[in-house]
């Protein structure tokens, strides 16, 4: 009921928008390390964190359910894939 909560639940989107792509750059290339760092520069990019600086806005969904989507495919689970998929593309 509060626009703060919507500021919260922003935040929390953002972040995790970096464990997929933590996931895809290390089955990617196969380093724990290098995942860390492309999750990282996820998480430092300037419009990544412009989206968090001022009121709430439904494209941070989009890089979480985005990645999702890449990975899924990645891993063949066409199920999961399409549900994401459809998330970013139609909400």
């Amino acid at each position: 009921p509060l626009p703060e909560t919507l500021l919260v639940l922003q935040s929390f989107i953002i972040g995790f928008g970096a464990i997929p792509i933590l996931w895809i750059a290390k089955d990617a290339l196969k380093s724990r390390f290098t995942g860390i760092v492309f999750a990282l520069m996820y998480l430092l990019y300037a419009p990544i964190q412009a989206l968090n600086w001022h009121d709430f806005h439904m494209q941070a969904f989009l890089p979480l359910f985005f990645s999702l989507s890449l990975y899924y495919s990645m891993k063949n689970k066409w199920q999961k894939f399409f549900v994401f998929l459809y998330e970013s593309i139609f909400k």
